[in-house]
């Protein structure tokens, strides 16, 4: 089926159309910068400021996205427009008569992309769009409006509320709800045996075969490191030739913020963590903690001491959603190219996120894409929660990509040999490469809607193809560690080779959506 081909090529061949149908196109829409919550961004506001200042008023303004081609020599042209003229120097463009129709209203501009992709983006009024289109001409690539990101735990139509769709508790022979009393009885023993569960860095490390004792509530680990059923409560990693805990390998989160205190990513024997921040391009600040508590809950699945698969990899937080999930492509291209530029290889990117279904970006799927192919950087996203073709959702349609689909275990939370399955809501079809564990999954918390109190101590639960992502994500810095130059394209295909097959129940689902389930372990059958 070309159906991804096809929809990627309507999607590419509006964006592409010439810059005199731009302008028509431009002088008719409405605006779509983001609003989070029910407040503005601080950068929003910021430059509301600015412009307020400068006589334009907010009405008179839309956010867009601009992108030049790559190898045009238009970075000059773009610090100018943008007023970034280096400032206290005497600095003057080679065609200063040309340039001085290219600027720009004092602050209209927010990002400057140079890495993966080259543009700004920004909020600007009819009159200014026509400047850049002038001013850039053939040089401009993609002329887009600010669009939505979303995190995929709750995104497109609502999925049901959270453990109602999980049957597994075995009743008088038969698969009832799982219910908030079963679920306390779960966390109450994974809390127990955390205590007194502890291991040395150095056996974490280690190319011996390591054994973690599970509790039930990690039945996520637990599935992914077997063929059979039913689980075994125990998550076996390691080689003789790879300590299967990432060692040497980074996964950049481009979420909603982490909690880096928490004791997840500390090392068993030192008061150091193995989380740091990247950058937050929501409220334009060094600090991209979490308010959502999704990126902790993501980051901790991928690399946590105790509910992580890579024990020993690194994580970066990336910030470009809000506190409630929702955040603007502008920002994610942000972060895209801050990785690009920034990134300490081998590099990971977790994308637990889509833009909402009949959305697209193509300058959003050019940066993710650019991101792989230019940078050698794997990228991990989420199909999405509407229960639709991933196809139709980007960025879970690039095939470059690797795009994690949810699935659930009938008695994960008992030791029958039940079925397997999809997740109710999770998108499926050809876009899809592999599945792996995204319903009640059992993670650290880091927000206030999901624990009370959070602290660097707390844990949550959480479904959806977001928690599904990092998971894959742990199995990939693991192969990374073996083979820490491979590429990408190579890197793929071991993942999906060693999955294990035909295990879920796909009747309904057509016959493009994979039957593959995520495996952990190298050579092990």
């Amino acid at each position: 089926s070309n159906t991804c081909f096809e929809a990627r090529q309507r999607a590419n061949a509006t964006m592409k159309a010439t810059i005199a149908s731009l302008l028509l196109i431009l002088g008719s829409s409405r605006s779509t910068h983001v609003h989070l919550g029910g407040e503005r961004s601080s950068t929003e506001a910021h430059a509301r400021a600015r412009n307020e200042s400068s006589g334009v008023s907010e009405k008179e303004m839309q956010a867009y996205i601009f992108t030049v081609k790559k190898g045009t020599e238009t970075k000059e042209k773009i610090e100018w427009a943008c007023g970034m003229q280096h400032e206290g120097e005497n600095w003057v463009p080679k065609n200063k008569t040309m340039y001085e129709r290219c600027l720009l209203r004092q602050g209209a501009c927010h990002h400057l992309y140079w890495t993966a992709i080259e543009g700004f983006s920004g909020l600007f009024t009819e009159e200014e769009v026509k400047t850049i289109t002038e001013c850039f001409g053939e040089e401009l690539e993609y002329l887009e409006s600010d669009g939505t990101v979303e995190k995929t735990e709750s995104q497109g139509r609502k999925p049901p509320e959270l453990h109602v769709e999980s049957q597994a508790f075995p009743k008088g022979g038969e698969l009832h709800d799982v219910t908030s009393k079963d679920l306390e009885a779960v966390d109450a023993q994974a809390q127990s045996l955390q205590e007194e569960f502890h291991v040395t860095d150095e056996l974490v490390k280690s190319t011996a075969i390591k054994e973690q004792p599970l509790p039930t509530a990690l039945w996520n680990l637990d599935r992914i490191d077997q063929r059979d059923l039913p689980l075994d409560k125990t998550f076996r990693y390691g080689t003789a030739a790879s300590s299967e805990s990432g060692i040497g390998v980074t996964i950049y989160v481009l979420d909603s913020g982490v909690r880096i205190t928490h004791q997840e990513f500390r090392y068993w024997d030192r008061d150091e963590s193995r989380a740091s921040y990247g950058y937050d391009f929501v409220d334009n600040k060094y600090e991209a903690d979490d308010c959502d508590g999704h990126g902790t809950h993501v980051a901790a699945t991928a690399v946590g001491r105790i509910v992580g698969v890579a024990k020993s990899a690194k994580i970066v937080s990336v910030r470009v959603l809000g506190c409630n999930g929702v955040g603007a492509v502008s920002d994610l291209v942000a972060g895209l190219d801050w990785i690009a530029k920034y990134a300490d290889k081998p590099a990971i990117v977790t994308m637990s996120l889509g833009i909402r279904v009949g959305e697209w970006s193509a300058i959003m799927e050019a940066a993710v894409s650019r991101l792989i192919y230019e940078h050698n950087i794997a990228v991990i996203v989420a199909s999405g929660n509407s229960a639709v073709d991933a196809c139709n959702v980007a960025p879970a349609n690039l095939p470059e990509t690797i795009t994690v689909g949810a699935s659930d275990l009938a008695s994960k939370f008992s030791n029958a040999v039940g079925g397997e399955r999809l997740y109710e809501w999770s998108n499926t079809g050809h876009c899809v490469d592999i599945f792996a564990p995204g319903v009640d999954v059992y993670s650290a918390c880091g927000g206030q809607e999901r624990c009370q109190p959070v602290t660097d101590d707390s844990y949550t639960w959480a479904s959806g193809t977001s928690m599904a992502v990092p998971l894959v994500a742990g199995v990939v810095a693991n192969i990374f560690e073996a083979f820490p130059s491979i590429d990408v394209y190579e890197l793929k295909q071991n993942l999906l080779t060693r999955s294990t097959e035909a295990t879920l129940q796909l009747a309904g689902y057509g016959e493009e959506t994979p039957n593959k389930v995520l495996y952990s372990r190298a050579n092990a059958g």
